[in-house]
């Protein structure tokens, strides 16, 4: 009997650990100063990675949320929430982002930091991306946009990519993988491929 209750906590425990884990966004960031905006429906915790107290708020439109860092290491950001439908973390260099956990996403505003990567596979509502301004050479590009789900109309900002912002990344990329798949993909804000 004893052994069975044991096991049986087990199992809760690995579940709730399951279900917790699978709603998370994780991003990385050495910046100071960061401002994330978030908006979606229920309760929403934001562990700031420094040790602070977790921030649980509940949440039903764009919110913002601002933390203060006392020294320029890396620190990990983990955002945990069931129903976060739009993330904008722009400009708090960001050398990570895993939005992987968390498949609600249909807008993402990741632009000026310094990702290499990303990939939003498994986000079938996602219609609005806008990366620009990161170090994703066209190789990363062509990747993300292999990830992008297939939608009636969307739109993607990948202009100034590349290392150091060079513009390599969107020139040589294949714009077409995105494009199949119902996307219109921009150099600039105005201006489309």
């Amino acid at each position: 009997m004893r052994k069975f209750i044991v096991m049986a906590l087990m199992v809760v425990f690995v579940s709730c650990k399951k279900e917790n884990e699978s709603n998370q966004i994780t991003m990385t960031t050495a910046r100071t100063e960061v401002e994330i905006r978030l908006a979606g429906v229920g309760i929403v915790t934001l562990d700031w990675g420094d040790g602070s107290p977790e921030e649980t708020v509940t949440h039903g439109g764009l919110k913002e949320f601002n933390h203060s860092y006392s020294s320029e290491t890396l620190h990990t950001i983990t955002i945990t929430g069931d129903k976060i439908v739009d993330i904008r973390c722009q400009g708090i260099q960001l050398t990570t982002l895993n939005v992987s956990k968390n498949s609600t996403l249909q807008t993402l505003e990741c632009g000026w930091n310094q990702l290499t990567s990303l990939n939003v596979s498994g986000h079938i509502n996602l219609s609005y991306l806008e990366c620009s301004t990161n170090y994703m050479n066209a190789t990363a590009l062509n990747a993300l946009f292999t990830s992008l789900p297939t939608v009636a109309s969307g739109s993607i900002y990948v202009h100034y990519n590349g290392p150091n912002y060079d513009s390599s990344g969107d020139r040589d990329c294949d714009v077409t993988i995105a494009e199949n798949k119902g996307w219109n993909v921009y150099k600039s804000t105005w201006i489309k491929y």
